[in-house]
């Protein structure tokens, strides 16, 4: 008698956050959030489009490389805080983009921590109305073969 193998399905409703789609969701909700907190707040300042969009980038690496390990090291007070801590943390992370795009000659200006904060909310609500379209359908999500068993 011959049966089928357990398959191991942890997270695998989650999307790959390394992917080339989720990647482009999230440049286009940084550009979106920039874009969109430029017009909203006094205190972000885009000069133009070029630099709207080498800002976003320079964000997206920042975000992509630091931010981790700045939620890691402060594990403990974002838990204290019931999450908050982790728009100070991306506040910062956009006052870090700031000052490395204007070292680069770009026109992007964040002024204040709460500029920062503001601009820091918008790019994360547009950020998750981007990780719903990355979602699958239900009706296009891959069913299991009835005769294996799901753990």
């Amino acid at each position: 008698m011959h049966t089928r193998p357990i398959v191991w399905r942890i997270g695998g409703n989650s999307v790959d956050p390394s992917s080339a789609k989720s990647l482009s969701v999230r440049f286009a909700s940084i550009v979106a959030g920039l874009w969109l907190s430029d017009l909203l707040l006094s205190g972000v300042l885009i000069g133009d489009y070029l630099s709207l969009l080498a800002a976003s980038a320079v964000l997206g690496l920042v975000q992509l490389v630091l931010r981790p390990l700045a939620v890691a090291l402060s594990f403990c007070l974002v838990i204290l805080t019931f999450g908050l801590a982790i728009f100070v943390i991306d506040a910062l992370m956009l006052l870090l983009a700031s000052s490395v795009s204007s070292s680069l000659g770009l026109a992007f200006e964040i002024q204040g921590i709460g500029s920062a904060l503001a601009a820091a909310l918008i790019i994360g609500i547009l950020n998750q109305i981007g990780k719903t379209f990355l979602r699958p359908n239900r009706s296009t999500r891959h069913e299991p073969p009835k005769n294996e068993r799901y753990i």
